[in-house]
């Protein structure tokens, strides 16, 4: 979730509440600080999840596509895993004795939660049906990670129910589970059932909203929610009875329960929130679903600001990275965020006299060949083409030629990027800009007979096609409130978080109280009469983690 995110999401939440929107503040705004985090990879200027959440989760910055493993890994090969696992902030809380927990809204197996508790070369070995056949066997799939090597952890909740069950069993909602079900014939559910049985301990399992709402947080300690075979719905879709039919949490509903479980332990707890789907809402540049996860989002920071006391909770918003989503053009204040751009009581034209959104993405699918106009009939509000846009992605609509290296600077065709190598696909560059005069294609206008099929948030423009759009490379904020929340502040390297929540938690290499918050006292705790100086510290990320951003996560820390 980068800043685009955060301001439009924060627009979208004032103007549903018949608000200009500009006016409007999310849960986090009201933090009291804030910083900066770069989210390069070791070996990427433009991160992905599995390495940003690595650095955030485990304090080292490592490669593209690698989870709890360090930059001596080479993605895919399991040979080159010994000796360099990352021990996260989660693996350090249960070692200190505090319970540990995360939701999610994507696959519990998926990149950023799986950073919590994994080790593995490749992101994509969720379940063992993605390793390869062979020159694997060393190296476990997420999902066995999870549930054989972190019984500890007391709240696991998401999506990816396809991971724990074996191929010839149905899923009890989605049907055949032959395609991503276990090879291995293991039902990795009824595993995590008798581990906890086996310990005499109170658990659940729960795949739908009847079986979560039935949960009793004051006599369950270990908590098992799957409640769809792959991702969680997004929060637009969630109550859709045309695409779920068993019925979901939303993510503050996760966030509760988890908190009322986990807080119940004298030690503290550390508990991941992460709102994943505003990730692949862009991806898909799909603006509307992208920011309804994060109001989704917004909701369950709320929640857990509510449950918990800024004296003993440390909670951090941040993102794992960014995307390539872009709010531009001149709107007039109070201009329907997902709008056509206005100008003078009409809809603004560009250069050759067609109408233009304010949101955009640089890439991704939302790219065609020809488009046509958006018009301000629009059937369905605030769920049309609008004033988001990307500088690249999927929403690019418009047909140009490959840009090569002896471009100028305004051509109705272009050529390719290129060194001079003729290429069938076009190549796209880093940098790029949601409109101006670098434009170099043909398209048709942006009617506004568009259909309100899935709810016509169908794509958004972007400058460069792609199958997804891809992250962006910029910085993603972290905000923060609670003990040691001032710890955060100008730019800092996203790895400086997992030390932060180390430190505040007396964790890791922070374990001696000598050498942690415990040795301090918070300026606004200071008591005389008080025994114990070093407060809780949760932390909230979505990507998030995010928050994630692209991704918002939040975590808590609890001492």
């Amino acid at each position: 979730m980068g800043v685009s995110t955060l301001t439009t999401a924060r627009i979208l939440k004032g103007q549903l509440k018949g608000k200009t929107g500009e006016e409007e503040q999310l849960t986090w705004d009201k933090f009291p600080h804030s910083a900066f985090s770069k989210t390069y990879n070791q070996d990427h200027q433009t991160p992905d999840s599995a390495g940003t959440a690595t650095a955030f989760l485990a304090g080292v910055k490592t490669n593209k596509g690698v989870i709890g493993v360090d930059a001596r890994v080479k993605r895919g090969d399991c040979s080159t895993t010994p000796d360099t696992k990352l021990y996260s902030i989660g693996k350090l809380s249960l070692e200190k004795g505090k319970k540990v927990g995360f939701v999610t809204t994507t696959r519990v197996t998926h990149a950023t939660p799986a950073a919590l508790y994994a080790h593995t070369p490749e992101r994509d070995w969720e379940g063992d049906d993605e390793k390869p056949s062979t020159g694997a066997d060393d190296c476990k799939d997420i999902a066995t990670q999870l549930v054989d090597e972190n019984q500890d952890i007391s709240v696991i909740m998401g999506g990816g129910r396809r991971y724990f069950l074996p191929q010839t069993m149905n899923d009890f909602e989605r049907g055949s589970n032959s395609n991503s079900g276990r090879r291995d014939g293991r039902n990795l559910i009824e595993a995590w059932e008798m581990s906890k049985r086996d310990k005499n301990q109170t658990y659940r399992f729960v795949w739908n909203s009847t079986g979560f709402n039935s949960v009793d947080p004051h006599t369950t300690d270990y908590l098992l929610g799957l409640f769809e075979s792959s991702h969680m719905q997004y929060e637009a879709d969630r109550k859709d009875p045309s695409k779920e039919t068993a019925g979901e949490p939303s993510l503050a509903e996760m966030t509760e329960k988890a908190i009322g479980i986990l807080r119940k332990d004298p030690d503290g707890f550390f508990l991941l929130v992460e709102a994943g789907r505003i990730d692949h809402g862009h991806h898909a540049t799909k603006a509307y679903l992208a920011l309804h996860d994060t109001l989704a989002f917004d909701d369950a920071v709320a929640k857990a600001v509510e449950m918990t006391s800024e004296q003993d909770t440390l909670i951090i918003v941040t993102a794992d990275h960014s995307h390539t989503f872009a709010m531009g053009g001149y709107p007039t204040r109070g201009n329907p965020i997902f709008g056509l751009t206005d100008k003078d009581g009409k809809s603004a034209l560009d250069n050759n006299k067609k109408t233009y959104t304010t949101l955009v993405y640089g890439n991704g699918p939302g790219y065609q060949d020809v488009r046509q106009n958006l018009t301000e009939n629009i059937t369905c509000k605030y769920k049309t083409y609008t004033t988001l846009v990307y500088g690249n992605g999927p929403g690019y609509q418009d047909v140009r030629q490959n840009l090569t290296e002896d471009v100028t600077w305004y051509q109705d065709i272009r050529q390719n990027l290129t060194e001079d190598v003729p290429c069938k696909y076009k190549t796209y560059t880093t940098l790029m800009y949601g409109n101006g005069p670098g434009f170099k294609n043909v398209r048709q206008n942006l009617t506004e007979d568009v259909t309100c099929k899935y709810k016509t948030y169908t794509t958004q423009d972007t400058a460069f096609p792609l199958d997804s759009e891809t992250h962006g490379g910029e910085d993603v904020g972290i905000f923060a409130r609670g003990p040691f929340s001032h710890l955060f502040h100008g730019v800092r390297e996203q790895n400086y978080i997992a030390h932060v929540m180390a430190f505040a938690s007396c964790v890791g290499r922070y374990k001696d109280d000598k050498d942690c918050a415990a040795s301090y006292k918070q300026p606004e705790a200071q008591d005389d009469t008080s025994s114990n100086p070093a407060p809780n510290v949760r932390m909230h990320c979505s990507l998030i983690i995010f928050i994630s951003l692209s991704k918002f996560v939040f975590s808590f820390l609890s001492f």
